[in-house]
């Protein structure tokens, strides 16, 4: 139930995601005879394909999420002009959404979808908050996103090579600390010295407080997280390797069927987080943290215990 309470609160833990996570799960119980455990796990999944499938009947969205497409619309078009969008809206490439910015006030949309229908629910209903701030669960934002993804789709196949440039952008938003984030700064003052010093220690960040515009202009090698990237090269290169020297065993060793489900949260959410948004990339990545963490530090204490040394890829359960 976890993994479904994951999936149903955070739309980044997509559907696709638990699917890979109760398939390790079942793989392992079911070489186990576990058969009741994996009818258990299989509950999951069936809260979450029934959610998706209320959100299907009752939104047209089969989807825990109606903000994906903007966020996918937002990184595809970092680097792609106003005027390129405005040709290529003008060619019938992609829709007149093409020209805003992601993230409109729901009155925006409601321009191109003047037919959304009103709810009597307030939450679907209004503009804005009582704060002046957009509704961005106005039902509007639905028939918005999917737009904007259909849009994007267009935007990488008209120029992946602009696409791929922002993803090593989002990447280098990526390595850094996960407070590092404007957003935050003010709330981070109270222990500003300690962050920089755990920035430091623990993540190999010598600096920090980069401006969105800073972010988007310039790679500051001073404010990558060093420890971070060597940890990424040394966990997943010591995983493929000592998984797939141990694959025999797999099926039946619960230490690999860890590793591997550990490997799999850390692939997805940084594939996710670098892929499908950007300016807070480095935000996703404290949820896997202690994943990475553990497996740097299994493979050293194989690594240099004396008892592995001669093959610390050698699995022993």
């Amino acid at each position: 139930m976890p993994l479904a309470l994951m999936s149903l609160t955070w739309g980044l833990f997509h559907i696709s995601w638990l699917f890979v996570c109760v398939g390790i799960g079942a793989f392992a119980l079911l070489n186990k005879k576990r058969i009741r455990s994996v009818l258990c796990l299989l509950l999951a999944v069936v809260l979450v394909v029934s959610w998706y499938g209320k959100n299907a009947i009752v939104f047209d969205s089969f989807s825990a999420s109606s903000w994906g497409g903007m966020n996918l619309f937002k990184i595809v078009t970092l680097r792609i002009p106003g005027k390129v969008r405005s040709a290529w809206i003008k060619e019938g490439v992609i829709s007149e959404l093409g020209k805003f910015p992601p993230f409109r006030s729901p009155d925006t949309y409601l321009k191109y979808y003047p037919d959304t229908p009103m709810t009597g629910i307030p939450l679907l209903d209004e503009i804005s908050y009582s704060t002046g701030f957009p509704n961005y669960h106005h039902l509007v934002i639905i028939e918005a996103s999917k737009q904007h993804l259909l849009d994007a789709v267009q935007m990488i196949l008209q120029s992946p090579d602009q696409y791929m440039r922002t993803i090593i952008r989002s990447a280098y938003i990526f390595f850094h600390s996960a407070s590092d984030y404007k957003h935050v700064w003010q709330v981070r003052v109270p222990i500003d010295e300690l962050d920089t010093t755990w920035n430091r220690l623990f993540y190999g960040q010598w600096q920090k407080g980069e401006t969105f515009a800073e972010l988007g202009s310039a790679f500051l090698l001073d404010h990558v997280a060093w420890w971070l990237v060597t940890g990424y090269v040394f966990a997943f290169v010591a995983s493929f390797l000592y998984l797939w020297k141990n694959r025999a065993s797999i099926a039946i060793s619960s230490r690999l069927i860890l590793i591997l489900f550990m490997l799999w949260n850390i692939l997805f959410v940084s594939m996710a987080g670098i892929m499908l948004d950007i300016g807070e990339n480095n935000r996703f990545r404290f949820v896997i943290d202690p994943f990475l963490f553990l497996l740097v530090v299994f493979f050293l204490q194989r690594l240099f215990s004396p008892a592995s040394k001669t093959n610390f890829l050698t699995h022993v359960e």
